[in-house]
């Protein structure tokens, strides 16, 4: 009996494991380098994966170079649009054309969202505004915040924050590492001096996180929630390791305190205003204008940093940077920038094709959002013919069009800012969907001017005044795959003054 038994238990075992290897053989004939279940569009370009996984572990292998691997993908398919399939990964067409970027973010905006896993992933840190929506919400906010940013308002967080800020950044922290012949992290200190600087602009609070020798509460949560999201966009078993992390660190400040010190700290300045407004004071600053939505980020603290890095890599560039400037802004003796008045240095600062031209090809190379992302809504047709399905994850990677010669030329892997100055001294204007770094279109980034005269006022300033060197020549610097274009491990530089 009992012999019997086995023998029936070994059948049923058999049988069931021969279906299960046949039914595998049979997904990995229709499934041969793609995701299982997946039905990949005809006609685009794939890069090949295995069996039932697709291309998962090349993309889990690549991902801290994620910006180079499909820059390489592309040039290996000799293509501006490809497709990936992964399990567990949405099927994602990645495209540099300029001709679909612009139909996806202009022509046809209103089929390529943001989506609902981008909107629960950022909801806890940027609250149910503009960044997050789409639609009638996104409309209705973007009407609003729209007002902040009008010249009027923009020159006035100019004139009455950015030269106050820089003379901080000089005068307590430059200097002093000049002075000393010590390495600073450039990288970090424009970090803290763009963190400050929103803060004032938009609150009228000074937290001077420059000159602080010990941690912020509020800097230091708002680091660690930035960084959570990113890790809650990317991988989804992030909430798992949250729970496990406060479990075996009790000690430590959790994620959902962190999140805590950040609503405690905003409502209790709106509440504190709100105080202050009744008792009949008066402010001209973001916070004021619009009470519920300041959505900044550090995108253009990056572009800065890898402009400056562009810069020390290329002593050409950076010398006939510094020869617009000295003509500009003569340097006499040692005022340097002290004497500025803001609103001429607003204005100069305009006229300055130079300092341009280096702005624009730092950030042609090193967006400082590499990636954008969007959801179909419909079946769609791109203009290079490309078909479109709803649901696809849509992916324009800036950084690969930088890269891609078809473009930008066969110079284009090179630091060359003179391709941004036509033969009549103009600067160029990129064609449509050729340069998004700003995006553009009806989600165009509101704050585009005042991030690019806060770019170029910064860096005049520091090459006015400074000149910078890496403390390890020979090391390349490499990104870091998050929220924006990190420098990793940041810009270690010696400082000495001109």
């Amino acid at each position: 009996m009992s012999t019997s038994n086995n023998n029936g238990l070994l059948s049923t075992a058999t049988i069931i494991g021969g279906t299960a290897l046949g039914i595998l053989s049979f997904l990995a004939l229709k499934y041969p380098d793609c995701g299982v279940l997946e039905d990949v569009q005809k006609g685009i370009p794939q890069i090949k994966g295995y069996p039932l996984i697709g291309t998962f572990f090349q993309q889990l292998g690549e991902f801290k170079r994620i910006y180079d691997a499909q820059h390489e993908q592309l040039e290996m398919l000799n293509t501006m649009t490809i497709i990936n399939s992964s399990i567990a990964i949405p099927l994602t067409i990645t495209t540099i054309d300029p001709g679909n970027i612009n139909y996806i973010l202009r022509t046809n905006y209103t089929n390529y969202v943001k989506g609902y896993h981008f909107k629960n992933t950022m909801l806890e840190f940027f609250g149910d505004g503009l960044l997050v929506n789409d639609g009638v919400k996104w409309k209705y906010h973007r009407k609003r915040i729209s007002k902040v940013f009008a010249t009027q308002s923009l020159q006035k967080c100019f004139d009455c924050v950015l030269v106050g800020e820089l003379k901080m950044i000089t005068h307590q922290v430059l200097d002093r590492y000049a002075s000393n012949g010590s390495v600073l992290d450039l990288q970090d200190i424009l970090l803290k001096f763009t963190m400050n600087s929103i803060i004032r602009i938009s609150l009228s609070k000074d937290l001077q996180i420059l000159t602080q020798n010990q941690d912020i509460p509020f800097v230091e949560s708002f680091d660690a929630c930035v960084e959570h999201i990113v890790n809650l966009y990317l991988n989804p078993f992030t909430p798992i390791f949250d729970i496990v992390s406060t479990i075996l660190h009790p000690r430590s400040k959790s994620i959902r305190q962190h999140y805590d010190t950040l609503h405690q700290f905003t409502s209790d300045i709106i509440s504190e205003r709100k105080r202050d407004i009744q008792d009949g004071k008066k402010f001209d600053d973001l916070l004021s204008r619009f009470m519920d939505n300041l959505d900044e980020d550090e995108t253009t603290t990056y572009a800065i940093t890898w402009t400056m890095y562009s810069l020390i890599t290329n002593p050409m560039v950076e010398n006939k940077l510094f020869a617009e400037i000295d003509t500009y802004f003569p340097n006499d003796g040692d005022s340097h920038q002290d004497d500025l008045d803001p609103v001429k240095l607003y204005d100069t600062i305009k006229n300055m094709k130079y300092a341009h031209a280096v702005f624009y090809e730092a950030m042609r190379l090193y967006p400082p959002t590499p990636l954008t992302q969007r959801v179909a809504v419909e079946d769609d047709t791109w203009p290079d013919g490309t078909e479109i399905r709803k649901g696809n994850m849509i992916c324009c990677n800036i950084y690969a069009q930088a890269r891609c010669s078809e473009i930008w030329g066969s110079d284009c892997h090179e630091f060359k800012p003179e391709r941004w100055i036509l033969e009549d001294g103009t600067l160029y204007k990129e064609e449509k969907g050729q340069w998004p770094v700003f995006i553009f279109g009806p989600r165009a980034c509101l704050g585009k001017r005042l991030a690019i005269m806060k770019g170029l006022a910064t860096l005049i300033t520091l090459v006015r005044r400074y000149k910078f060197s890496l403390y390890k020549p020979d090391k390349k610097a490499e990104y870091e795959v998050g929220r924006a274009l990190i420098i990793k491990g940041g810009l270690e530089v010696f400082v000495e003054k001109r």
